[in-house]
């Protein structure tokens, strides 16, 4: 009795300790862990081993993380006669923490759904809202079209005020807002204000409460924006701000997107300045594109091939960035990224118009307009309409 108490107890911090105090988030999970190894197993043990995987993932043992997870699901079935009080713990540690690295994200969108309703049902309002939460952030990273997902967010942000999680909500609310920027509805699009939340106010709030998770977030929505929009020295400054995303959100989406767009950043500025010193983050984030590959390629391939693009056009190989960027294009579309296939036509469009061939260029400026059309981004495709050379 003691010991299911005692993991009782440890369930119950988890989720304060990722949000505040990660320093103390690997002691709950492996003394969770170790309690179930060597006393047995009781109804947290699925939400132990999880955490187990996700650690094992930060650690870069993503196999075994995977197992760890599977093994958390397969548990969790197994012990389903005695209650769903840990299916939405268990569903947010293995599809937003461990499923990234090992498949294609679209794969997490039903169990994150599915782990928000159970949520529910038990009153697990915490972890219910966290899934919807990631259920939003990895819907973006789908390509979902951006007014769907928009209204998504806005009617899921309502619900996690309205349940007093106030934390996630401020996170859904910076989301919204970054999305409506991308489809116009902003004045400034690399500024977070606007409709859904004042970016100065939130900010003084969060420093005010000591809540440097959504100050670290705000900076990674804006330096995605920033570079989206062509400001490459304000990306990089929000990039820097934001560098400790993967102690503030571990094992998360935001971990990955902050590496690819840390990359991009730095190459563009490597390109536009002449100075070497970009390319140490460059390279940082293409050996870290390169080793998620290897897991999952569906997620990461096209991404590590446009920075490999990006860093051949720096270094003047005009043969191998042509065809990274040709494949990157390709793997972006047969993955169903279209925002990234978007991107990668644009930088593209970018490489051939600087070596003189207006005509590819001109095409692909064209792709790229058309696919943030299609993805909902109004506000980056009127900018490449009325930015671009032709």
């Amino acid at each position: 009795k003691n010991k299911v108490a005692a993991m009782q107890f440890l369930k119950s911090m988890f989720f304060c300790t990722y949000f505040f105090k990660q320093e103390f988030l690997p002691l709950t999970t492996f003394r969770m862990t170790q309690v179930s190894l060597s006393h047995g197993v009781c109804k947290e043990s699925p939400f132990a081993f999880a955490g187990y995987g996700m650690f094992c993932c930060i650690f870069g043992d993503i196999k075994a993380g995977y197992r760890y997870g599977q093994l958390a699901i397969g548990l969790l079935e197994r012990l389903k006669s005695l209650g769903q009080e840990s299916f939405a713990r268990v569903y947010i540690s293995v599809y937003a923490g461990i499923n990234i690295w090992n498949e294609h994200i679209k794969l997490t969108l039903d169990p994150l759904l599915q782990g928000y309703r159970c949520g529910l049902r038990v009153g697990d309002n915490e972890y219910s809202m966290a899934n919807v939460q990631t259920y939003c952030t990895h819907s973006y990273q789908c390509g979902k079209e951006l007014s769907l997902l928009e209204k998504e967010l806005k009617a899921y942000s309502q619900q996690m005020f309205e349940f007093k999680q106030v934390i996630v909500g401020q996170l859904t609310t910076i989301h919204r807002q970054a999305v409506l920027n991308l489809m116009g509805c902003s004045k400034d699009p690399t500024q977070l204000t606007g409709d859904a939340m004042d970016q100065e106010m939130l900010l003084r709030d969060a420093t005010e409460n000591k809540n440097s998770l959504l100050v670290c977030l705000v900076y990674f929505h804006r330096m995605r924006l920033a570079y989206t929009f062509g400001d490459y020295h304000l990306a990089a400054e929000m990039a820097e701000k934001s560098r400790d995303i993967d102690r503030k959100k571990p094992s998360t989406i935001e971990v990955w997107m902050h590496a690819f767009y840390d990359g991009l950043t730095a190459l563009a500025l490597a390109h536009q300045t002449k100075q070497m010193k970009w390319m140490f983050i460059a390279d940082e984030s293409i050996k870290k594109l390169k080793k998620w590959s290897l897991h999952a390629p569906s997620n990461f391939q096209h991404q590590q091939v446009l920075l490999e693009a990006e860093y051949a056009f720096f270094m003047g190989k005009k043969k191998k960035a042509s065809t990274a960027y040709e494949l990157s294009i390709s793997l972006a579309r047969q993955n169903g990224f279209i925002q990234d296939q978007a991107l990668a036509c644009e930088r593209a469009a970018i490489f051939f118009f600087e070596y003189d061939d207006k005509s590819k260029a001109s095409i692909l400026y064209g792709e790229a307009h058309n696919c943030y059309l299609s993805w909902g981004a109004k506000g980056k495709a009127d900018q490449i309409r009325e930015q671009s050379p032709f």
